[in-house]
């Protein structure tokens, strides 16, 4: 009789063990994102800021500091090669508490993520990214 019981529990622990697995799972959704349409425009705001020492021993010889915005709207030009115009509201850097503006309101920076950079290029305009990326940007003035 304690042989039959033992042998019923252990016969409902396997099953329970193989059924709350299957029972506990569910089934999820999978969505991949697409790329947004031509022509799609968004709001984009970045920002960044460095602090930099340079010291000798425990003496700090120079301190740099400074923080950059951007804020404005992006608008995808091509898909295939990720190109996309950034249109200026406000580019700013502050350094030591004075804030410059980098580029002015209306002008537009030309992102093409799939044009190859020119060897030894480095920079903004024609030339690509010094970390030798792919993309490079162009300054449309306003």
């Amino acid at each position: 009789m304690k042989q039959t019981r033992d042998m019923k529990t252990l016969q409902l622990i396997l099953l329970a063990l193989i059924t709350v697995p299957v029972c506990g799972a569910q089934t999820y959704a999978i969505r991949f994102s697409t790329s947004p349409p031509v022509g799609q425009i968004f709001g984009v705001t970045a920002s960044g800021s460095m602090h930099q020492d340079i010291s000798r021993g425990a003496n700090v010889l120079n301190t740099m500091e400074y923080h950059v915005d951007f804020q404005g709207s992006a608008e995808v030009l091509e898909i295939d090669s990720i190109k996309t115009s950034f249109t200026v509201e406000r580019f700013t850097m502050t350094t030591d508490g004075t804030t410059v503006e980098l580029l002015k309101p209306r002008n537009v920076i030309i992102a093409d993520g799939g044009r190859q950079a020119p060897a030894g290029s480095h920079g903004c305009g024609d030339d690509a990214a010094a970390d030798g990326s792919d993309t490079n940007a162009v300054l449309v003035p306003a």
